[in-house]
C-alpha cells in the first residue's frame, strides 16, 4: 500500500507591509553603495542617501541607526554572497586542491554588478579597522568565523576523499588560507581599477608553496 506523502503547510505570505519594508530597505542600500563608492564614505550624508533612495531621512534612520551601521549592512550584503559562493565550492567535487582553493579565491573576492565596488571596500576595510569594538566587534568576528568554518570544512573533506595527505593540520591550512585570502583583499583594495584576476599567478603561486607538503 503506497504511504501518503506528508502535505507540507503553505508558507505564509509577506504582508505588504512587510514587502514594502524589504523594498525601502533595498532601495536605501543601493543609494547607499552608489552614494558612498562615488563620494566616499565621510562625504556621503544619510540626507543625501535618503533623497536618492527616495525617501524622507528619518525613514533611513528607522532602518539604519547610524551611517556606519548602514555601511556595515553593506558589508554583510557583500559577504552573504561570498559565503554562499563557498558553500557550493565546498559541495562541489575536485580532483585538484590547487584548482580548489583557486575558485575559493575566486568566490571570496567576486566581480560582479551587485557587489560593492572597490572604493566602497575601502571603506569597509577603513571601519573594520577602526571599529572593530564594541557593539560591531560581533559583526566582523561572527564572518570571520564563518569564513573559516567554510575553509575547515573544505579541507576536512579533501583529507577524508584523499587529496590532501590524511595527517594535514585541517585547522592550520584554514587558518594559512584565511589569511592568504585577506592579503589578497587587501592588495585588490589597495588599487584603482584592478581586479583579483590581475593577481591570480601570484596566488597560484604562493598555494603551490602551502599546499606542497601536504597533498597526497
Amino acid at each position: 500500500m503506497a504511504r501518503k506523502q506528508a502535505v507540507r503547510p503553505e508558507q505564509p505570505r509577506p504582508s505588504l507591509w512587510e514587502v514594502q519594508k524589504h523594498e525601502r530597505r533595498q532601495a536605501v542600500l543601493a543609494a547607499a553603495k552608489s552614494l558612498i563608492a562615488a563620494k566616499g564614505y565621510d562625504k556621503t550624508t544619510i540626507e543625501d542617501i535618503a533623497a536618492a533612495a527616495g525617501l524622507s531621512t528619518p525613514t533611513v534612520y528607522n532602518y539604519f541607526g547610524t551611517k556606519l551601521d548602514l555601511l556595515l549592512a553593506l558589508y554583510l550584503e557583500d559577504r552573504e554572497i561570498a559565503l554562499d559562493k563557498l558553500a557550493k565550492i565546498v559541495a562541489r567535487s575536485w580532483k585538484d586542491p590547487l584548482d580548489f582553493f583557486l575558485a575559493m579565491l575566486d568566490a571570496d573576492l567576486h566581480e560582479e554588478v551587485d557587489v560593492v565596488s572597490h572604493a566602497l571596500w575601502r571603506q569597509i576595510a577603513a571601519a573594520e579597522a577602526t571599529q572593530n569594538e564594541g557593539r560591531h566587534h560581533a559583526t566582523f568576528k561572527g564572518i570571520n568565523d564563518r569564513h573559516l568554518a567554510a575553509i575547515t570544512a573544505a579541507a576536512r573533506k579533501m583529507v577524508e576523499e584523499g587529496l590532501l595527505a590524511a595527517d594535514t593540520d585541517v585547522k592550520a591550512v584554514a587558518e594559512l588560507f584565511h589569511h592568504l585570502s585577506e592579503g589578497f583583499y587587501r592588495k585588490v583594495i589597495a588599487t584603482t581599477d584592478t581586479r583579483f584576476a590581475a593577481f591570480r599567478n601570484d596566488a597560484k603561486r604562493q598555494l603551490k608553496v602551502m599546499l606542497a607538503g601536504i597533498r597526497a
